[in-house]
């Protein structure tokens, strides 16, 4: 998983939990149309001693696990680079204002999940808790606040996703699968994006599991030029006998509003 095998950890050691069982890091959904019993596991948890939970429906939690190093290359990301512990939700919906003023513009929205991010030091449980994170970043992206919690929220899925396919190797097949259906259907229009396109780690948008064991996984990224905009999607299908099915999507139009 996107860890890293510790190399990318700067100088700098971060604060665990000194049980090795309490949890140093969650991201989990809350609200929206149903609440969910006290119970049930949050989205993913890392736990001090580098166990990885990770919530897959009716089956039950997935375990998985990580080294040290691996847990402090997370944590540079998430407390180094992007700073969660001067994240909060006061602060979060305090700047969200400030941009629905300057824009002009106030959604309404109702029954839409928040996401819940905690990341606890021993000392304290730093949390954040920011509502339809999603729609509010498309509308407000010049909020930076927005733009860390989501940062965070995606290194941490990344880390869930890959749990829930199976580990590296297996999500590795599944992408090389998925590029090599892309490239041999869309052949021209890739070459006219000017790169050649590639599904990537990062481009995971779910990965879950059906009670019979049945593996989806969704891929999507949106390429933006100058005039035009492409978007590609991979929808992965994987029986637990038989072989996997991969829908490929590629669809290209123009921007409404061309850089100049």
């Amino acid at each position: 998983m996107d860890g890293g095998d510790g190399n990318s950890v700067r100088n700098a050691t971060y604060d665990l939990p000194k049980q090795a069982t309490e949890a140093v890091l969650i991201l989990d959904y809350v609200g929206g149309f149903r609440a969910a019993p006290a119970d049930v596991q949050p989205a993913i948890k890392i736990l001090a001693d580098g166990t990885v939970v990770v919530r897959n429906g009716m089956q039950g939690p997935i375990r998985s696990s990580i080294n040290q190093n691996q847990l402090q290359s997370i944590l540079h990301k998430i407390v180094g680079n992007h700073k969660i512990k001067t994240l909060d939700s006061a602060s979060v919906k305090k700047a969200v204002a400030k941009a629905q003023l300057r824009k002009g513009v106030s959604l309404m929205m109702a029954d839409v999940a928040s996401t819940k991010i905690v990341y606890n030091d021993g000392t304290k449980k730093h949390e954040v808790l920011c509502y339809s994170l999603k729609t509010n970043l498309r509308q407000y992206p010049m909020v930076d606040e927005l733009q860390r919690v989501a940062a965070i929220e995606n290194i941490l899925n990344q880390i869930r996703y890959e749990v829930v396919v199976g580990g590296k190797e297996q999500l590795q097949a599944l992408l090389s699968s998925a590029n090599k259906q892309l490239t041999s259907k869309y052949p021209k229009l890739l070459a006219n994006t000017g790169e050649q396109f590639q599904f990537k780690t990062e481009h995971l948008q779910s990965a879950w599991s059906k009670p019979d064991g049945t593996l989806q996984v969704s891929l999507y990224h949106i390429k933006v030029g100058k005039t035009n905009q492409t978007s590609f999607s991979a929808q992965m299908v994987r029986p637990v006998r038989g072989s996997a099915k991969t829908t490929i999507r590629v669809h290209e139009s123009k921007r409404t509003n061309p850089i100049k």
